[in-house]
């Protein structure tokens, strides 16, 4: 099927640059891409599997108590 002389118009201006048209490219894929219901499960999923347990691992340890001269030494004396 040929290009229809009508519709198509050369272009006439001056090429942006390559990674700026990648760039476009890539920004359209994933904003086609983020409306799937699928990628945005993964998203959820990667999201509670890096930060919130995690998080709640951390919580949920017991800690060592943490003293202002624990901190001092750490420190190199920058607080005295």
């Amino acid at each position: 099927m040929g290009i229809s002389p009508i519709e198509y118009h050369a272009w006439k201006g001056e090429r942006t640059a390559q990674n700026l048209r990648l760039y476009v490219i890539a920004r359209s894929v994933f904003r086609h891409k983020i409306r799937s219901l699928g990628v945005i499960i993964l998203l959820v999923i990667g999201f509670l599997i890096v930060h919130a347990f995690s998080l709640i691992t951390i919580i949920l340890m017991s800690h060592e108590e943490l003293k202002a001269s624990d901190m001092n030494s750490y420190l190199g004396g920058g607080l005295s």
